[in-house]
């Protein structure tokens, strides 16, 4: 809107009665001016003397006087046009412009009052004059008005020193022939001159626009660059003193498991922590690994790997994920060389991103099916789920960095919407391609075709490898556990309400017994969230829900003292939850 408005000042300041404007045309002109003065001396002095020809037919007498008069005129004007070259200024070329008018003027109307004055027809010789050299001298209505007052006052000079006295009628169709042309010269002058004034207008405009741009373009560069350095240096500020805290965090877990003591609540307030930290961790990984395609540091690091052995091992540590939600994950792998030249740790992330967002988008009861092949040096993986799918609509969309299908404080899945953005660079960055198919409610295939190049068997020393994945307490193994986080799924709303934590007996609908604890109800969709609120509440019993209607649903059946609601949630925001449970006039007390 505040370019918009500038171009707009920039329009109305570019109009006909500013005189800046009309200076910067008036210089203009004067510079257009010179090489028009030089072309029309050229033209003048050779069609001057070309116009000898005419003379010799017309008039063979006067053949050889006008030939010295136009000799003359041509040298003069040849004269005038080396002076043009000699000096450029404004001033001189302007009077050197007229004489390039004037003096074929002049000589036409001595030729005039040699012949017949105001009966002879070399009148149209001004005529001539009038519409060409107003033309080729793009002339301002002012200098054409001048010239044309020139040409009157010499054409009735020549018919005044006439020997021969003209015949009204012949002087009157001259006088009338020249007074028409003069008209339309001095009015196409007028327009001309008004056409050239717009054109300039409108070139000085989009000039001014796209300085603008330009200005507002390196704006914004600099300010992407500042961008992108901020989350480079943001990111490794982070990232750092969270390498150090999950390190701890691990090193804790492990000193709490060994004792016997320990309760279990300890226990799962380690975990909870470890596997938040983890999941921050990836997410500063990944914009780490954005900002490095956006400065150009996203080198190629390419490895002898052993294909096969390197898909087994990376997708067995991902297959416990995938059974947490009850999704059968599978994968075929097919090479015709043992070995091939791959950057692993690109093609990693590529399998990662990929198969988690398939498991994360994929119901219960479903199945994400990995397809690799190597063959004619090149690798073509697929990646197929029966998920939800994508509506057709936003597909092209969904490899845009920070972009998600489902923005509303009511959407079911998690994330920041770098996944798929991460996915096309890395595979991009490899010279590969990535595509899409999905159909709604049946599932999403992503294809990835990468370059590869086989390694002979003899130039590849075989290393016992560990699984990608495998834990450990290193900080290089943190982050390939951090690779493997996943945000939480939306649970599938249950049939029945979920129990308290602690028993509540009594009925299901209306009042509580007297001496019950304090019903807390705890809605939120990230269920480490709920788990870690549950701890802070002590003497009171608990109820959860995963979404904003089985809340309401749970509102309406236990009637808790005291609602905990998530604004953003699945099914039911919680400024919406709040609003039915005050509209109910049995749960609005």
């Amino acid at each position: 809107m505040k370019s918009n408005s500038r171009m707009a000042e920039a329009g109305v300041n570019l109009n006909e009665t500013d005189e800046s404007l009309r200076r910067a045309f008036r210089e203009y002109e004067d510079g257009v001016a010179y090489e028009n003065a030089r072309r029309t001396a050229v033209f003048s002095a050779v069609f001057m003397l070309l116009a000898s020809s005419l003379d010799w037919v017309i008039l063979p007498e006067r053949g050889l006087d006008f030939l010295l008069i136009r000799a003359i005129c041509a040298v003069l004007v040849g004269m005038i046009f080396f002076l043009l070259g000699r000096n450029r200024d404004a001033s001189h070329i302007k009077i050197l412009a007229q004489g390039i008018t004037l003096l074929p003027l002049i000589s036409i109307c001595v030729m005039i009052a040699m012949t017949e004055g105001g009966n002879s027809d070399y009148y149209a010789g001004l005529n001539l004059i009038l519409v060409g050299l107003s033309l080729l001298l793009r002339w301002s209505f002012w200098n054409t008005l001048g010239m044309i007052i020139s040409t009157f006052v010499c054409y009735t000079a020549a018919v005044y020193f006439s020997s021969r006295p003209p015949h009204f009628d012949k002087l009157f169709g001259n006088c009338f022939f020249l007074a028409v042309t003069s008209v339309f010269v001095l009015a196409g002058s007028y327009f001309y001159e008004r056409l050239r004034f717009s054109e300039f207008s409108l070139r000085m405009q989009v000039e001014k626009s796209k300085e603008l741009l330009e200005s507002q373009n390196r704006q914004l560069s600099e300010l992407d660059e500042a961008k992108t350095r901020f989350f480079a240096n943001i990111s490794h500020e982070l990232r750092t003193p969270l390498t150090i805290m999950l390190g701890i965090t691990e090193r804790l877990r492990t000193v709490i498991s060994r004792q016997a003591s320990a309760e279990p609540i300890v226990q799962e307030m380690t975990l909870m922590l470890e596997q938040n930290g983890l999941r921050l961790l990836k997410l500063i990984d990944d914009l780490l690994d954005l900002v490095r395609f956006d400065t150009g540091h996203a080198d190629i690091n390419r490895q002898p790997t052993l294909i096969g052995a390197h898909i087994e091992g990376l997708l067995r540590s991902l297959r416990h994920l995938a059974e947490q939600d009850r999704v059968a994950l599978l994968w075929e792998c097919k090479s015709d060389s043992e070995s091939i030249s791959l950057d692993r740790d690109k093609f990693d992330k590529i399998l990662l991103n990929l198969v988690i967002n398939a498991i994360k988008f994929t119901p219960s009861s479903g199945t994400i099916e990995v397809k690799v092949l190597v063959q004619d040096g090149r690798l073509k993986m697929t990646v197929e789920d029966t998920g939800v799918g994508i509506p057709p609509e936003v597909l092209p969309r969904i490899f845009e960095r920070f972009w998600q299908v489902d923005t509303s404080s009511t959407r079911k899945f998690q994330g920041a919407g770098i996944g798929l953005a991460l996915v096309r660079s890395l595979t991009e960055a490899m010279d590969g391609e990535v595509s899409v198919d999905s159909q709604l409610g049946r599932g999403t295939t992503f294809t990835i075709s990468l370059p590869t190049e086989t390694v002979a068997a003899e130039a590849f020393t075989v290393v016992e490898e560990e699984s990608p994945l495998k834990d450990g307490g290193n900080i290089a193994d943190l982050h390939r556990r951090a690779a493997m986080s996943i945000p939480g799924k939306i649970a599938p709303r249950a049939v029945s309400p979920q129990q308290p934590t602690t028993p509540i007996t009594g009925p299901m609908i209306g009042t509580r017994p007297s001496g019950a604890r304090p019903l807390v109800l705890i809605a939120d969709d990230e269920p480490d969230i709920r788990r870690f609120l549950r701890m802070q509440l002590e003497d009171v019993d608990v109820i959860e829900a995963s979404d904003g209607a089985e809340a309401l649903e749970l509102t309406r059946l236990r009637r808790p003292q005291l609602a905990l609601l998530d604004h953003m949630m699945p099914e039911m925001d919680g400024v919406e939850v709040c609003r039915r449970i005050r509209e109910n006039h049995t749960t609005r007390g």
